[in-house]
């Protein structure tokens, strides 16, 4: 369920999936976790700390969920930095000037109404940052006010800026966490990403061990012997060398009363093949489902 839960988050935030043109199908990818805490004291204050969190390749973006922080970061991936200055999520520190807000209202942690990010833990299901690479490198950051509210997006300001990251599509991606020290320093995490799979589709099932099909509709003058018999695992069987099968058409949805779970109708309107699902219908089109 974790695996379906990141891809689903994953697909909603990547840039490049709102963009896409067609669907694509992906897997997901699970990378490194991280964890470290040092004490008040352990490291003199403004003291770089560094971790290497080395993860996966992927071709269709990145993700960094943070659960906990305090109180800055920044992330040298591949070579180059996430942002232009070390990323400061806590006001009030002259040395180091806050330079990430809310982008909705420009609200701050440990602000007005928010509480110092260092009070807040997140978890796997509610992030407290999220850190989105897409495909072409371009680099999003989200946030959360508390556990329960949900990610927001967040912007740089003060000078900050983000960069362009060519993440590493068949290779490992060399990723190291710097933190300026003040104080107890924390943080913990784990990234996952995407790759991009081939569309995948079976066929029926026309096995010679299948039921045999008992009814059939032919515009052929002469049959082979035994069919429709000969086609296993139908309900009823379709033959013509000239002929299409039309479904009903209807001018859309609506003219349909009382449908049922499975009926299927041509959308005029919609200039597509529908099918009720039991709550809507929707368009059958081709998908990643197996």
């Amino acid at each position: 369920m974790k695996i379906i839960f990141q891809t689903i988050i994953l697909l909603m935030v990547l840039t490049d999936c709102l963009k896409a043109q067609q669907t694509i199908c992906t897997e997901a990818v699970n990378g490194e976790s991280f964890s470290w805490d040092y004490a008040e004291g352990q490291f003199p204050n403004w003291t770089p700390v560094t971790h290497t969190i080395n993860q996966p390749a992927t071709d269709y973006g990145y993700v960094f969920d943070i659960y906990s922080l305090d109180n800055t970061f920044n992330m040298n991936i591949n070579g180059v930095q996430l942002t232009t200055q070390e990323l400061q999520f806590q006001i009030n520190i002259d040395e180091l000037p806050t330079n990430i807000r809310f982008k909705s209202d420009g609200e701050l942690w440990n602000g007005t109404t928010i509480p110092a990010i260092y009070q807040l833990t997140g978890n796997p299901s509610n992030p407290l940052i999220r850190v989105t690479i897409s495909a072409s490198g371009e680099v999003m950051i989200y946030g959360s006010r508390t556990i329960d509210s949900g990610l927001e997006e967040l912007e740089l300001y003060n000078g900050n800026s983000f960069n362009t990251i060519t993440w590493n599509t068949s290779a490992p991606n060399n990723v190291v966490v710097s933190q300026l020290v003040y104080g107890r320093t924390v943080m913990s995490g784990q990234g996952y990403g995407l790759n991009i799979v081939p569309f995948m589709t079976h066929p029926g099932d026309f096995s010679e061990n299948g039921l045999p099909t008992k009814v059939g509709i032919s515009t052929l003058n002469s049959q082979v012997n035994g069919w429709p018999e000969s086609i296993p695992n139908g309900w009823i069987t379709l033959e013509s060398k000239e002929k299409g099968f039309v479904i009903t058409r209807v001018q859309n949805e609506t003219s349909i009363a009382d449908p049922k779970e499975g009926m299927l109708i041509y959308d005029i309107d919609a200039s597509c093949v529908k099918l009720y699902n039991g709550t809507v219908w929707k368009c059958i089109e081709r998908s990643c489902n197996e």
